[in-house]
């Protein structure tokens, strides 16, 4: 822009100057035909002595020479001013053709000027279209940076009352290991003084046992040279199955 308005004031000034110029040679050039129609017709005048002759008035040679010098004056004058004009031509010609080279670089670099203009203005609108996609995706992502903080305070809570449920569950696990370890305690210690009760009795009832073979034996071999012997071994045998029985009941009913 900056460039087009320095040729354009370029081109109106050289303009400018140049019609001055030749509206100066046009004006030198009226008023030299101006004058040389003036000196005409006062050589017509004195040439036919139609004008007014006054007192003072030259005589008609006089004013003859006077007229033939100011005609090669003026013809001097008017090939001057021909010349200036050439000149003035000239050098408008010259400077016509360099403001047509300036017009020509002008109009190139305004056509460089748009074209580079058109590339801006392209990726100007591809910026843009960037920016207005990147304000979209920034929108999103803020939007779900939100939804994942609002998720990350809920699964807070969640985890806060798990981890307190967690705890809870623990605290009961304890109790009832603890619960559980004593009531094991007690019933193995209670299944151990069973088998030791039983082994007891076991024995117990083995050596009854011996001791009834051993009695039935004796009854046998003493017969009757014995028989109040015998009844008390009976009764012994009967009393001793009666507490096996008892015995092997109460091993039952403790295991």
């Amino acid at each position: 822009m900056e460039t087009e308005t320095t040729i354009g004031r370029l081109e109106q000034k050289i303009v400018a100057g140049f019609t001055t110029r030749v509206e100066r040679c046009l004006r030198g050039y009226v008023d030299y035909e101006i004058q040389t129609t003036l000196w005409c017709y006062r050589c017509y005048i004195f040439s036919t002595g139609s004008g007014r002759s006054t007192p003072k008035a030259p005589p008609a040679e006089q004013a003859s020479d006077s007229l033939c010098e100011d005609l090669k004056r003026a013809k001097c004058d008017s090939v001057d001013l021909l010349k200036r004009l050439e000149a003035c031509q000239t050098a408008y010609d010259a400077e016509s053709l360099k403001v047509s080279e300036l017009q020509a670089a002008a109009e190139e670099a305004k056509r460089e000027y748009q074209a580079e203009l058109a590339i801006k203005t392209k990726k100007l609108s591809e910026y843009k279209a960037a920016r207005i996609a990147d304000l979209e995706l920034i929108e999103k992502l803020q939007a779900q940076c939100g939804e994942l903080r609002t998720q990350r305070s809920q699964a807070k809570e969640k985890l806060c009352e798990v981890e307190a449920k967690l705890t809870e569950a623990e605290g009961k696990i304890r109790q009832l290991s603890e619960e559980t370890s004593e009531a094991l305690t007690a019933h193995v210690e209670q299944c151990l003084r069973g088998y030791a009760l039983w082994q007891i009795e076991s024995h117990n009832g083995l050596r009854l046992r011996e001791i009834e073979q051993r009695a039935v034996e004796l009854i046998k071999k003493s017969g009757r040279r014995h028989l109040p012997l015998s009844k008390k071994l009976e009764s012994y045998l009967i009393r001793s199955r009666d507490a096996v029985a008892k015995l092997e009941l109460s091993v039952l009913f403790s295991a």
